[in-house]
């Protein structure tokens, strides 16, 4: 069997970060309450931010009429991030594996071994 290299050091190395449920805890959007003019943020700041990250939903900040900006809470930013480097490291692996960029399982333990140390420990 060969292996992906890339893909294989990716799931080896940061295979604990990696949350099975990667869907978003954020509530559903509502136009009416959750678009607000950078005015209103501005004075309520403080409370739009306690929400948002309270009840892991989303502002969108306007500024003239058009969107100036998104406010979401820390936890689901790391997230979103998470997944897309997650998604990047499959995507990279698929490709990787199309062009013949693979290894055998042994080359790939030997390979890990002199990154790592020995794996058998």
């Amino acid at each position: 069997m060969h292996y992906n290299l890339f893909t294989r050091l990716i799931d080896f190395k940061f295979r604990p970060k990696i949350r099975l449920n990667m869907e978003s805890n954020m509530k559903d959007f509502q136009v009416s309450r959750d678009i607000i003019p950078i005015a209103k943020f501005k004075s309520h700041a403080s409370s739009i931010m306690e929400d948002v990250k309270a009840n892991h939903k989303s502002v969108i900040i306007t500024k003239n009429g058009e969107a100036a900006g998104v406010l979401i809470c820390p936890e689901d930013y790391d997230r979103w991030i998470e997944r897309d480097r997650f998604l990047q490291s499959i995507n990279q692996g698929l490709d990787d594996s199309r062009s013949g960029r693979t290894l055998s399982d042994t080359d790939f333990k030997e390979t890990l071994e002199k990154e790592f140390g020995n794996l058998n420990t």
